[in-house]
């Protein structure tokens, strides 16, 4: 019974929830004067030719949480090389402080990840996760 009354709660006209709503879409091109990866030592650092990144945010449950995303990927002029997505799930207040979780991981593409000069395996993909607190002390409103 209070299921029913939670789900008709959340769907009832006086208020009504957006799960997800878009605040942000772009795309960046950038050119690569020189790029040396250790993920792909077989390219040259002037072989990368550039980067192109999709960038979206947002807003989840009515902006109760925020969710920033840039998906990358790094290249030659053949085909992408790596790929990697960055995010940011928060929780924004009214304080000025907000907690965060973060996850930036990369791949390399048709080909395995390197193997360190006097290992036996090859090496695991770059992963960062952290959990943290941004906290504002200042930020100007836009008109």
């Amino acid at each position: 019974m209070k299921r029913l009354i939670f789900i008709l709660f959340l769907s009832s006209p006086a208020y009504s929830w957006e799960f997800a709503t878009t605040d942000h879409l772009s795309l960046d091109v950038a050119k690569f004067g020189c790029n040396r990866d250790p993920m792909t030592p077989q390219v040259n650092c002037n072989d990368y030719k550039g980067r192109v990144r999709l960038n979206f945010n947002l807003g989840l449950l009515n902006d109760l949480v925020k969710w920033k995303n840039e998906l990358h990927g790094e290249g030659t002029d053949a085909k992408f090389e790596t790929l990697g997505w960055h995010y940011t799930v928060s929780i924004p207040t009214p304080w000025g402080i907000e907690p965060f979780i973060e996850h930036h991981s990369r791949h390399t593409l048709d080909v395995g990840q390197p193997t360190i000069s006097g290992r036996d395996k090859a090496e695991r993909f770059p992963v960062e996760d952290s959990i943290g607190i941004k906290i504002t002390f200042f930020e100007r409103k836009k008109k």
